[in-house]
């Protein structure tokens, strides 16, 4: 990736991210560790290219 490449990546997401609309903080957390004590398995996922390799992770 050259350096302009990754600026107009970073742009792209800078851009995006102050166009969404954002949860105040405190409403998050509490959203995610609702969330996080109602369940016990996640995935993890990570790719490349057109390969993308998924485990989901049991937790407690």
């Amino acid at each position: 990736m050259t350096k302009e490449e990754y600026q107009a990546a970073a742009r792209y997401w800078e851009e995006k991210d102050a166009d969404s609309v954002k949860l105040e903080p405190g409403k998050l957390r509490s959203m995610v560790e609702e969330y996080i004590q109602s369940n016990n398995t996640c995935a993890l996922a990570t790719g490349t290219g057109d390969y993308v390799r998924c485990t989901p992770i049991e937790y407690s």
